[in-house]
């Protein structure tokens, strides 16, 4: 007995709903090949399917982790730099210099 499993597609719009993001977020993470390249109908438009879902999710946990880094490492640079100018309290120039650095990296 052989069962054939009926797959399910998505346009781009379907497949943005259901993951919770913008039909533009969705196009992006292919770019950034977060996700599979999708197929494609004749007339040029994305067909997504029920293994494109679970890449967005895990896309988003990704992204999600990926800040949390980026986030802890702002908080250790800010510490290390609290710690530096209270050892340096005169030289406001270091001060000034090391947060228009921090500004620029962070930003």
């Amino acid at each position: 007995m052989n069962k054939e499993r009926s797959v399910s597609v998505y346009s781009t719009g379907q497949i943005a709903k259901i993951a919770g993001l913008h039909p533009n977020t969705v196009r992006l993470y292919e770019e950034w090949e977060l996700i599979h390249k999708p197929e494609r109908k004749s007339n040029g438009y994305r067909i997504y399917n029920d293994i494109h879902i679970k890449q967005f999710e895990l896309a988003r946990e990704y992204i999600r982790i990926a800040k949390q880094k980026i986030e802890n490492a702002k908080e250790a640079a800010g510490f290390c730099e609290n710690l530096y100018c209270r050892k340096h309290q005169d030289d406001g120039i270091f001060y000034k210099r090391s947060q228009a650095a921090k500004d620029s990296v962070f930003l």
